[in-house]
């Protein structure tokens, strides 16, 4: 089972990513879990930049307040549980999230206080 480590700060669970750029060289990125988020992952247009990951498209994204949006989003290549996967990632927003479907198949533990542990372990299949 592996697992992923991070810290709750200012109340929220953040950890962090492994993302492969454009040359594909690795970045540590730090992302929130957002269980709001029903997709994968967001990044800030500014770190889309300077990872240098290409736009496949536009898609119609549902804001929390329940307003739709278009946005751009371009496919991520992150090392997640272990493992490299390249998935859906919308360019918006002003900090990295993590998504309940890249928390698919997890288990996710925290403690909600400031420095609290943060975990997320795959479930056994």
């Amino acid at each position: 089972m592996t697992t992923l480590s991070g810290t709750v700060r200012g109340r929220e669970a953040v950890v962090t990513l492994s993302i492969e750029d454009a040359a594909g060289l690795q970045h540590e990125i730090e992302a929130v879990l957002d269980t709001g988020f029903t997709g994968y992952l967001v990044l800030p247009p500014a770190v889309i930049r300077q990872l240098g990951l290409a736009r496949r498209g536009r898609r119609r994204m549902t804001l929390a307040d329940g307003t739709v949006r278009m946005h751009h989003f371009y496919g991520a290549s992150v090392t997640w549980r272990g493992e490299q996967y390249t998935v859906p990632t919308y360019g918006t927003g002003d900090k990295p999230l993590i998504g309940m479907r890249l928390l698919e198949g997890s288990r996710v533990t925290l403690d909600v206080t400031d420095g609290g542990p943060v975990a997320i372990e795959s479930l056994p299949a």
